[in-house]
């Protein structure tokens, strides 16, 4: 079992603005509701958008609404959270994670796990070297693990959410293209689950959708959400 948040999206621990107040309090709320579960969940997903900016501040903020926490905390890059080469994410990686990796891969049970990063797509060298190494590893990594059951976990949502804004307030639909094509060559992955919507639970359960053997969970904000 595992715990599952979306879009932490914490400010500056002194920020007085409602929005990054409830952020810090639910965020934290969340962290010991978790770790008082018992039965324990095995690792705690933080589905992107950690923080609303990356600064310092913001970054202890996050950490220490954390800190404690009882399951192994899992990482996912939201595209509030760096671009290429994606050095404060790594460094936060490695301070909460002990890896300074972007994409990863892990075993849990009979399961195989994969976490994908955003902010791929774009003209910069940076940002192309980064969307080459990360496809090149994750056709690799699912290729490698096609006869266990696995699930992705990544930020942004690559099928329709029902928000005008939201068809394009992600990856580029080449880039989605060819996630979805990767993901379903071997019939492996089962579940994709993402944040970075601002749902409530009812839009979440109405757009999560299946699609090509895999199920798309739009995982609800624990954050002031979007109107939809």
């Amino acid at each position: 079992t595992f715990a599952i948040l979306a879009d932490p999206q914490v400010g500056h621990a002194d920020d007085p603005n409602p929005v990054a107040a409830n952020a810090r309090r639910t965020l934290a709320q969340a962290v010991r509701e978790i770790s008082g579960m018992s039965p324990a969940p095995d690792f705690a997903v933080f589905l992107g958008d950690l923080v609303n900016v990356f600064d310092d501040k913001s970054v202890a903020n996050f950490e220490e609404c954390i800190r404690g926490i009882g399951p192994q905390p899992v990482l996912v890059h939201g595209n509030h959270d760096t671009r290429p080469p994606y050095t404060g994410f790594r460094d936060l990686m490695g301070r909460v994670c002990g890896f300074r990796e972007v994409f990863y891969s892990f075993d849990a049970g009979d399961w195989h796990f994969a976490v994908i990063p955003s902010n791929l797509a774009g003209r910069g060298a940076e940002q192309q070297r980064a969307e080459a190494e990360f496809l090149a590893w994750f056709e690799a990594d699912l290729a490698a693990n096609k006869d266990r059951p696995t699930a992705v976990f990544g930020h942004y949502h690559l099928l329709p959410q029902g928000l005008t804004q939201l068809e394009w307030y992600t990856y580029p639909p080449a880039l989605r293209k060819t996630l979805l094509d990767l993901m379903a060559r071997h019939g492996n992955v089962k579940w994709y689950f993402h944040g970075h919507v601002h749902n409530g639970i009812q839009a979440s359960i109405k757009t999560s959708w299946t699609y090509r053997g895999i199920t798309f969970i739009n995982s609800p904000t624990i954050i002031t959400p979007r109107n939809f």
